[in-house]
């Protein structure tokens, strides 16, 4: 397949040329040579959109020429909290309630948004010494729940931080450097991670723990899970209503720690790794081709 990949955000105020180029760069170190990208829409089999944000982005979509022009072989890949069923594509955050096999597939974020996640999986050499952490910010009723609660409070390996009052975001806070760090460190003492919902079904959390080589708890009831990885064998899900039952769950897990970890990490390294995302993107854009294809869209 020949695939063209695009922004709506050519003035990059939402990193969209960032990412464009990320995924080429992917196409160009990609291992499985399967598909191929093209600068030509007339001549791609399938035109990709990477749209990061709602809004003034969606508007831009929709009045895109290329939209207009190609609309029956346009797709997106949209990692927003808060998705809009514009186009066909790839959703990190489409909940499940609003999921249509036929539009929709869903997949991973494209970049993580700590850049010290990586030194610390490459030099990060003690054993884990929290059974469980979670470093974040109070941004959906799961995690005020876990907060508020403060379930954990009397459990002495574990570690629970409300982090609302920074962000990872703001690259001007003379601050963020010693607090990204500390979190990729959290990360890696951790033998799991709580990865609660965030304003999106999704979180960046989740795919961070895999690429750690730490194993998942993951509190999203409306987060579908990319097809592909063996979920069950290196992550565990728990109902957002049953939050209070972890460590009680983690006496049948904490001797599997290691494997499970091992798990997720090449799970990582073989669905959302920069080497494979554009094959994967590229497989995903073309069983909804193959959808719109057998007519049952």
């Amino acid at each position: 397949m020949k695939l063209m990949i695009t922004t709506p955000d050519i003035n990059n105020t939402d990193y969209g040329l960032e990412f464009v180029n990320l995924i080429c760069v992917s196409a160009t170190n990609c291992p499985f040579k399967a598909h191929s990208l093209t600068e030509d829409p007339e001549d791609a089999d399938a035109i990709l959109f990477i749209n990061r944000g709602g809004g003034e982005y969606s508007e831009l979509l929709r009045n895109n020429s290329l939209v207009k022009k190609f609309f029956h072989k346009s797709f997106i890949y949209e990692s927003s909290d808060s998705p809009i069923d514009f186009m066909r594509g790839i959703y990190v955050s489409m909940p499940k309630a609003h999921f249509n096999i036929k539009r929709h597939r869903a997949y991973g974020y494209l970049a993580s948004i700590n850049e010290f996640i990586e030194p610390y999986v490459q030099n990060f050499q003690h054993q884990p010494d929290l059974v469980f952490s979670f470093m974040g910010a109070a941004t959906s009723p799961i995690r005020k729940t876990l907060f508020h609660k403060q379930l954990f409070i009397e459990l002495p390996e574990t570690l629970i931080e409300n982090t609302s009052s920074w962000s990872n975001w703001n690259s001007h806070n003379p601050l963020r450097e010693e607090r990204t760090k500390r979190y990729a460190e959290t990360l890696a003492r951790s033998k799991f991670v709580l990865c609660p919902r965030g304003g999106g079904t999704s979180s960046h959390r989740l795919f961070e723990t895999m690429q750690m080589g730490r194993v998942p708890i993951i509190l999203a009831d409306n987060w579908v899970a990319p097809v592909g990885p063996e979920w069950e064998l290196f992550s565990i899900r728990v109902a957002e209503n049953r939050i209070s039952e972890i460590p009680q769950l983690l006496t049948l897990y904490e001797h599997r720690y290691e494997e499970m970890g091992e798990k997720a990490q090449q799970a990582w390294e073989e669905w959302f790794s920069p080497k494979v995302q554009f094959h994967r993107l590229a497989e995903n854009i073309l069983s909804l081709l193959d959808e719109s294809r057998s007519g049952d869209l």
